[in-house]
């Protein structure tokens, strides 16, 4: 498998609006949620760094990144393979 065999469970927006994807989220001992294993689309801005025959793959971002629960609406995150919305239960549930 390489880096671009990865497929998200879930994206999210972050604070600047750009989408990302997650495999995988838990709570941390705060309460807030955790996005781990976060990738990024690789789109035509990137191809300076990456093969065109990777645009539209999926490739590591971060190991991590952070949301307080009251956040987590405005990060809009949504099931990878339906499209659908979840919300912060949703994601606990998802939860390692």
């Amino acid at each position: 498998m390489s880096e671009f065999d990865a497929l998200p469970s879930f994206t999210f927006k972050t604070r600047t609006n750009t989408e990302l994807g997650a495999q995988g989220v838990s709570v941390a001992e705060d309460g807030s949620l955790v996005f781990h294993d976060v990738l990024k689309k690789v789109t035509e801005s990137m191809l300076t760094s990456y093969p065109r025959t990777q645009l539209g793959t999926w490739t590591p971002n971060r190991a991590a990144i952070r949301f307080d629960r009251d956040e987590i609406a405005a990060r809009d995150p949504k099931d990878f393979e339906t499209g659908d919305s979840l919300g912060v239960d949703q994601l606990i549930a998802l939860a390692k």
